[in-house]
């Protein structure tokens, strides 16, 4: 009798660490060459301590440096224990206590993560950008591309203005290069893409 109360007081404490550990993950593959380290995916800072003494002290932490581009998934890999994945949307840190339980590491879901280098930079996400700037309100005809890591570059017609600040109709091609961060930021400056903020002609 003795030993099945034992045997259910360790079975109540396992399941009860495994449904700690359990917040804020979602089941996933990360498995293989879908794991990225997190020292080579730019977009996951990741630490860990595992410097612990009895049931306190280790700890795990993560953040997106990404999060104006979508959702980095990291893998927090547990020995003896059940990982966790954890999907980041912002630039608040993750964190969990783990007690006795040692991080081997934590990785960047490739699979799963909208991207986690910045390197990933597509047409599709230089477009995205350029639509929400300034300058796609008098802007048409864009051809917007990645020709290189983290670059865009957008040609489009643009409107200029007459001497009185109003806009015409009449249209003349502009042309830029500038990095993703900044493709948000373009302004229309008679027919001339500028990158500012609060910018003014």
């Amino acid at each position: 009798m003795k030993w099945n109360a034992a045997h259910a007081a360790s079975a109540v404490l396992a399941l009860a660490l495994t449904a700690a550990l359990a917040g804020q993950t979602h089941a996933g593959s990360c498995e293989g060459s879908d794991r990225i380290d997190h020292d080579d995916a730019d977009c996951l800072h990741a630490d860990w301590d595992n410097n612990y003494d009895g049931w306190s002290s280790g700890k795990v932490w993560a953040w997106s440096n990404c999060e104006d581009r979508g959702t980095v998934v990291a893998k927090v890999d547990l020995k003896a224990a059940k990982d966790l994945t954890w999907y980041i949307k912002s630039s608040k840190k993750f964190n969990k206590k783990l007690g006795p339980i040692d991080v081997r590491n934590v990785w960047c879901c490739a699979d799963l993560s909208d991207l986690c280098n910045e390197s990933e930079v597509n047409d599709a996400d230089c477009l995205a950008e350029f639509h929400d700037s300034s300058a796609a309100d008098t802007c048409s005809d864009e051809i917007v591309t990645a020709p290189s890591d983290d670059t865009c570059n957008v040609q489009a017609r643009c409107k200029y203005q007459y001497d009185n600040g109003d806009y015409s109709n009449a249209v003349t091609g502009a042309e830029i290069t500038t990095s993703f961060s900044n493709t948000s930021r373009l302004h229309n400056c008679d027919a001339v893409l500028q990158v500012g903020s609060g910018f003014r002609c």
